[in-house]
């Protein structure tokens, strides 16, 4: 697997992990919709800067 794709794993893995839903959920105590928001925006980060530039 080449190092980018992996690297892009790696970030989605940590974007999603229940340990950061946790961290914000509860040890920042954010709201339900703030941590979707939140998430979301990790996700989307890692997706659009694993995009191969053309």
């Amino acid at each position: 697997m080449p190092a980018d794709r992996l690297r892009g794993l790696n970030a989605l893995h940590a974007a999603t992990d229940v340990y950061t839903w946790k961290l914000l959920r509860r040890d920042l105590r954010l709201s339900r919709p703030e941590t979707t928001r939140t998430m979301t925006a990790l996700v989307r980060g890692v997706l659009i800067r694993d995009v191969p530039d053309s």
